[in-house]
């Protein structure tokens, strides 16, 4: 916030101070120049970033892929997202890679889990690991009004290879994201 005041204030409470001084004289007092000053603030809206599921709160439990075709298809599952942002702009990134361990033998895992997200008017676009991915949303009719954008973020991995009997069992991993709202420069 910044606010600008004048000098004149110190002025005016100096000559008030000797007036109730003079009083006691009965001297008389005449004012002249600026009796009053003009006091401006000007508000900077603070950049934010909110990411939270479709119905305004986050995931808490446990996540389940499903293999919608045949053995050798992957496990897939879509998780929709609502974003926040100031500016419209923000970018995403993996902080590793999501590996799925079989819960009792952790050797035995998944191969390298796809993650991706897409605008819901949009194509999906690949995460990966130290490059950020930048998503836009769709600009809102107040420019004093933040931007909200509906994703879907999809996972999809392949079971590891061998046979059903062999690799059955719960697996596990942690998705591990960043959202990072992106520099906008002012016109």
């Amino acid at each position: 916030m910044k606010i600008t005041c004048s000098a004149t204030y110190i002025l005016l409470l100096a000559l008030v101070a000797s007036t109730f001084a003079s009083v006691a004289n009965a001297a008389i007092i005449m004012v002249k120049g600026k009796t009053s000053s003009r006091v401006s603030a000007t508000i900077i809206k603070p950049n934010r970033l909110f990411v939270n599921d479709i119905n305004g709160g986050w995931y808490t439990q446990e996540m389940e892929m499903f293999q919608q075709g045949g053995a050798n298809s992957p496990y897939q599952i879509e998780l929709p997202l609502r974003i926040t942002s100031s500016t419209g702009i923000f970018q995403v990134s993996l902080d590793q890679a999501l590996i799925l361990r079989h819960a009792q033998t952790p050797t035995l895992q998944f191969q390298v889990a796809e993650v991706s997200m897409a605008n819901v008017d949009s194509a999906a676009k690949i995460l990966s690991v130290g490059a950020p991915t930048v998503f836009y949303n769709t600009p809102s009719a107040d420019p004093l009004q933040d931007t909200i954008g509906d994703y879907s973020l999809a996972i999809s991995a392949l079971p590891p290879e061998g046979d059903f009997k062999t690799n059955a069992g719960i697996y596990q991993g942690e998705l591990r994201l960043t959202f990072e709202p992106v520099a906008k420069a002012v016109p």
